[in-house]
Order: structure tokens, then sequence, then C-alpha cells
């Protein structure tokens, strides 16, 4: 995640595919990075306040990766 704006290339794997993409931040675009935190709250849990959904994701960092 760290070098992302150095090089946005990435490769990553889940449940024992190999993918390849183009990541960035999210936080770069606060109306995306806003979409993408409700996304993301309200698929596991509920409808929440912008207090609790900014709570939830204080200390981390958004990131989009894109796959080619």
């Amino acid at each position: 995640m760290k070098n992302i704006k150095q090089n946005c290339e990435v490769s990553f794997e889940i449940g024992g595919e190999n993918f390849t993409g183009k990541g960035h931040y999210i936080n770069e675009d606060p109306d995306e990075a806003w979409r993408c935190k409700v996304a993301l709250y309200e698929k596991y849990y509920e409808k929440a306040t912008k207090e609790i959904i900014d709570d939830w994701f204080s200390l981390s960092t958004l990131i989009a990766i894109e796959t080619s």
C-alpha cells in the first residue's frame, strides 16, 4: 500500500487466484471516499450516522484497485 503513489501497478491473490491491476488512494477524492466508506460499512453492518462511519474508518487507508 505504501508504494501505490510511486508505482500504481499492483498484484494480489484472493482465494488462490492471482490478479493484477492499478491502485490509487481513495482518500484523495472526498466524495469517492465517502461513497466507498458507506458502501463498505453498510455491507457488513446497517445504516449509520456519518459520525459512526467516520469513527469506524478513522485509522483506515482506503485504496481502490482496478483489475486488468
